[in-house]
């Protein structure tokens, strides 16, 4: 042991580089399982036509870094080594710079990545060697479609906080961290503007928005959308082209708090719509009694302990908690607005809530009524142009003495001039 411990850092990395380290600097039979292990698809990738016609056979099935198959390394793991990328590292960049950073990170956690020599080591060691010879924006995607926390999240991070910081703030309402009770025991919370901590990396998720598939796009369902009707004046006429956002809810969190905005969406950038809404589920937080008489007791137990520490938690945590935050980032060039089609959108750009109360029946169970709930919203393009409706009207273009004639008694004799 005395050994070990008094290895200079010279051995050490020797050490390293006839272990694990070996996979970044070979280029023998190690690697040749790798193919196999990306060989599906895990998030699927849309390809332009360009680089449909411009792709060798080698970089298609490269065409999305985080896949697997049963011959790869399991899907978490891979998010726990990119988790690990990032805290170790600083980034996917950095850690293709060290020689030796394949032994860093395995040695780590010996029982996730496996002991040196052992299946579970080689997949590791061949899918970060797979990961090593990808390009920066590569390294990017890797990330993005684990779900993993990258840096270019943590520049959002920071303007969504400083941006929420300059937002004016409204009368505060409070309400319970539990189910509304009468108790003057209750801790009290405030439910509006976030405060600095509310956004943080735990609840703030970034979506690249993908219309052609809605349903990918984790809570919400996007579409895209034409003949948005304007608002106001200068608006009435024109039919924008657009997105609408959907979200299922339950309706009873209204019905419990009337005064807190349960969901909220605005326009965030040019090209992006920032959506606020509640984060738990509702029976996963009230309905406890409920859920006794038909989950196992070891599943109503891990319940439980989650109540109680989120009971144990500070105010601003427990508030923090209470919500999620969507980034939804449309594709480049895209611009959003609130106020063509929303005349209460003001400053913040906010975009207006529909709820959608849907009730339905089974021929195989025509006595049972069922209504699903959803929050909707409307955000318009302009970066396209819009439509118009209606006739043309023609313009006349007259003088200003003829126009204050026309307002004495109706003009001349009754006659309007042309």
């Amino acid at each position: 042991m005395a050994t070990i411990a008094h290895k200079t850092k010279k051995e050490d990395q020797t050490a390293s580089s006839k272990d694990d380290c070996l996979s970044d600097i070979e280029d023998g039979s190690e690697c040749e399982g790798d193919d196999d292990s990306i060989a599906s698809l895990l998030v699927p990738t849309p390809v332009t036509s360009h680089s449909a016609t411009t792709t060798t056979a080698t970089n298609r099935g490269r065409s999305s870094p985080a896949r697997t198959d049963a011959k790869g390394a399991p899907v978490p793991t891979q998010v726990e080594l990119a988790e690990d990328i990032e805290k170790l590292f600083k980034g996917l960049a950095a850690f293709n710079e060290d020689p030796y950073s394949t032994s860093k990170l395995c040695r780590q956690k010996t029982d996730l990545y496996g002991e040196s020599g052992s299946q579970l080591r080689q997949q590791v060691r061949d899918k970060l060697k797979s990961w090593k010879k990808l390009s920066l924006v590569e390294c990017e995607q890797v990330l993005k479609d684990l779900g993993v926390w990258t840096s270019s999240q943590t520049n959002t991070q920071t303007k969504l906080r400083s941006d929420n910081l300059e937002q004016p703030r409204r009368p505060q309402v409070k309400v319970s961290v539990t189910k509304p009770k009468p108790s003057s025991q209750s801790p009290q919370l405030t439910f509006l503007q976030p405060k600095k901590d509310i956004m943080n990396a735990p609840n703030t998720f970034t979506i690249k928005v993908n219309t052609a598939h809605p349903e990918a796009n984790r809570e919400v369902m996007v579409y895209d959308l034409d003949r948005i009707q304007g608002a106001g004046e200068a608006n009435k006429n024109t039919l924008y082209k657009g997105f609408w956002i959907c979200l299922p809810i339950d309706v009873r969190f209204i019905l419990d708090d009337v005064n807190t905005e349960h969901w909220k969406a605005r326009v965030f950038s040019s090209n992006s719509v920032l959506l606020s809404i509640q984060a738990w589920n509702y029976s996963h937080l009230y309905d406890r009694d409920e859920l006794e008489t038909n989950v196992d007791e070891n599943v109503l137990e891990a319940i439980d302990n989650c109540h109680h520490g989120l009971e144990d938690e500070s105010s601003d945590v427990k508030e923090a908690r209470k919500w999620k935050h969507l980034l939804l980032q449309f594709g480049d060039g895209v611009e959003l607005s609130a106020k063509h089609i929303f005349l209460g959108a003001g400053d913040d750009e906010k975009l207006k809530l529909e709820l959608l109360a849907v009730t339905v029946t089974h021929k195989k169970m025509p006595t049972l009524n069922y209504t699903s709930m959803y929050a909707a919203w409307k955000v318009a393009r302009i970066d396209m142009k819009p439509n118009k409706k209606g006739k043309v009207e023609k313009q006349e273009d007259k003088s200003e003495a003829a126009r204050l004639l026309e307002k004495i008694n109706g003009g001349i004799a009754g006659m309007k001039l042309e």
